[in-house]
Order: C-alpha cells, then structure tokens, then sequence
C-alpha cells in the first residue's frame, strides 16, 4: 500500500476475510507481511506463533529490523498507570494513563509510541516523555468501547478476535452490571460465533437491521441466537436514547456499519 514507509506496523493477525486472504493464519499473515519493506523497520504485536514465524521470515528476506512487543519493547502495570520500556533505545515512560479502555488497547499503545519512536529517530527530533504521556491520556477512537451517552456504549467489534477482546473489557469495567447489547451484522462475518461469545455475558439482546448490501437481516441473527431475552428492533435510535434509564450497561455492536449509521441518525435527531 505505501511504497516506501518509515516503518510497518502488524497488530495482530486472526482469521478474518478468509475468502480474501486466505484460510489459515500462516496464509493471513503471509499477505500482512507484504507491508514490510527493504530494510524499513516492523513492529510486531502479539501475534499467534505461526504469523510470528512468516513475519519473520519476510523480515530477514526484506533486511528489516524486527521489533516485537513482549520481546524488545513492554508494558506493564505501575502504581500510576502503565509502564512502557524499551529494550532498543533504554527509554522508560512511567505513569502512562489511558482513556482507550482494555489491556488490548495497552497493548496497541505500546506498539503506537515504538513506531514513534522510529519516526523520530527518521527525522532527528528529540522525544518528550511529558508529550507522550499527555497524547497517550487524550487519544480517543471512535467505535472502539466509546461512550455516547451515560451507561450506552459504541463498539465496532464484528469478528470473534476483536469480540473476545470486548467481552474481556466489559468484565473488567463492568464486572457486577447488566448487560445487554443492540447488535446488527454483516452476512460473511462469523455470527454464530461471535453471538456465542457475547451471550457469554448476556442473556438481552436486540437485533436490527441496517442498511449495506452484505446486512445480515435482523430476524437471521434472531434465530441464530440462544438468548433468553431477544428482540427484534425496530427503532434503535429511540431505544438507545432511553437506554440511560436502564438499570445496567448498553452495547452498540456487531458492525461498523450499523453504528455509523446509527451515529448519523442520533446527529440529527
């Protein structure tokens, strides 16, 4: 995609658009690693151990150095936030403070300040640790465990990977509330899956439609699910709004889709 990078970054690799790049992990992180470029310098997350070996394998072939999370750069947990140290350049970054939420988010962040450091080293400039730790507590992503209203939440999750880590940073946020979630899906995504890992913390759900040519219908994703309480929603705008009132937490999920939609329709409300 780019020709000429600073450098590359892999956060993760899980089966995910498998009709595209393939059915087993080794052939995902066989395309992910085409970002890495000749002797341009790639960061890698916590991979699963067969995406470790062909990375690095296009690492050596491409004469790139090979940063990996766990290895040369850590996060770990101090008495005022989060520690970053760095094996490679001897920095360490105490009382990191995020408003990302999830140990997944910890993670991407020490990925995010390794490549910086990369892109400073490129153009000479001295690194602040005051700048990283004010960027770190002010960087904000929409969809990703956002709160829109009191108690009401956004969260693109829409693959069994990126579930999983939702599903653990609700029990970490939330550990003794009611759950319930709104949720709409594409079709070619793994449904089942995915409503299996949610029903995990939750027996409320309401299913709605949206519109995308690839929009699972919402009475699909009713029948799939195993739920004591189910729904099929009709006016998710108005239900998300009174969700204030409801006596636990309420998730927005299952499709970037649908909550951009969703996001659109609330702005003009």
């Amino acid at each position: 995609v780019v020709e000429n990078p600073i450098v590359s970054i892999i956060t993760s690799v899980a089966l995910e658009h498998t009709r595209i790049l393939g059915d087993t992990i080794e052939k995902i992180a066989h395309h992910k690693s085409g970002i890495i470029k000749y002797r341009k310098p790639v960061i890698i997350g916590q991979l699963p151990i067969d995406a470790v070996t062909v990375v690095k394998e296009k690492a050596v072939e491409e004469q790139s150095a090979l940063y990996v999370y766990g290895e040369h750069f850590h996060l770990e947990q101090d008495f005022q936030g989060e520690r970053y140290t760095n094996n490679q350049n001897n920095k360490n970054i105490a009382q990191l403070q995020r408003r990302l939420l999830g140990n997944h988010q910890g993670h991407n962040m020490s990925l995010a300040i390794t490549a910086f450091f990369e892109v400073a080293k490129t153009f000479h400039l001295e690194v602040n640790d005051d700048f990283i730790r004010n960027a770190v507590a002010n960087a904000t992503l929409p969809a990703r465990f956002e709160q829109v209203y009191p108690k009401v939440y956004f969260d693109g999750a829409h693959n069994p990977a990126s579930v999983e880590k939702l599903v653990k940073t609700i029990q970490q946020q939330f550990p003794n509330e009611n759950i319930r979630f709104v949720i709409g899906m594409v079709a070619d995504k793994d449904v089942k899956t995915v409503l299996k890992l949610l029903e995990r913390i939750s027996d409320e759900f309401y299913f709605v439609d949206f519109e995308n040519p690839r929009a699972a219908k919402a009475q699909q994703l009713f029948d799939l699910s195993n739920a004591k309480k189910k729904e099929v929603l009709h006016d998710s705008v108005s239900f998300i709004q009174s969700s204030t009132d409801f006596n636990g937490i309420t998730f927005v999920t299952g499709s970037l889709y649908l909550l951009a939609e969703i996001r659109s329709k609330l702005i003009h409300v």
